[in-house]
């Protein structure tokens, strides 16, 4: 009796230690897991603050700047933010200075740059056109028309309606007969007509 008594008092001893254990068990899972949760929100709480600060960070670093685009012969062109007192020079020096080909002394460096603004730094053959393209202006009497006189073949072709065959024959009709006397002889070369003429007449002076 007291042995079967002993066995019974020993089974619930064990029946309790195993039953005590798990709910301990339990009870340190819940915990951990409440303290992940809290850790978590910690983080995203933290990481939300950090990204707000950075927005602000760059608004105040580019709300008192203008945009400016250069480009042409410069190192390195692209968009640029300067403050809005800031001249041209300090944009061309944004940009890394002129190329070794660029056309020097020809923007003005000492202009205030503009929101928005595109600043072309012109190459040096660029400028030679130009000037060539001028010059030959002043020689047509600053007109801005075609001597038939003078021009050659490829200034004749740059009339509507002219092209290799036909700033030939006007050529070819110079030599033979000397200067035209007035714009409506050059109706006297076959093919040039009075279509063609009235295309050309506008643009043309024979001096």
């Amino acid at each position: 009796m007291r042995k079967e008594l002993k066995l019974v008092i020993v089974i619930i001893c064990i029946t309790t230690y195993l039953v005590g254990c798990g709910q301990g068990s339990v009870k340190y899972i819940s915990t951990e897991a409440d303290d992940i949760d809290s850790a978590t929100e910690e983080t995203i709480s933290t990481d939300v603050d950090i990204e707000e600060l950075g927005d602000d960070t760059e608004q105040a670093d580019i709300g008192d700047t203008v945009p400016v685009y250069v480009c042409g012969a410069v190192n390195n062109p692209g968009v640029y933010y300067l403050s809005q007192d800031s001249l041209k020079a300090d944009a061309l020096h944004m940009a890394g200075g002129l190329t070794s080909d660029a056309a020097l002394d020809y923007v003005n460096l000492a202009e205030i740059v503009n929101a928005g603004e595109k600043i072309y730094f012109p190459y040096a053959d660029e400028i030679v056109d130009s000037v060539n393209i001028s010059q030959s202006d002043n020689e047509q009497g600053n007109s801005g028309k075609i001597n038939i006189n003078t021009a050659t073949k490829d200034e004749l072709m740059t009339l509507p309606g002219i092209g290799d065959s036909k700033a030939a024959a006007i050529i070819k009709y110079r030599d033979e007969y000397g200067p035209f006397q007035n714009i409506e002889d050059i109706t006297n070369i076959t093919g040039i007509k009075e279509g063609v003429y009235n295309n050309i007449k506008d643009y043309i002076i024979a001096d």
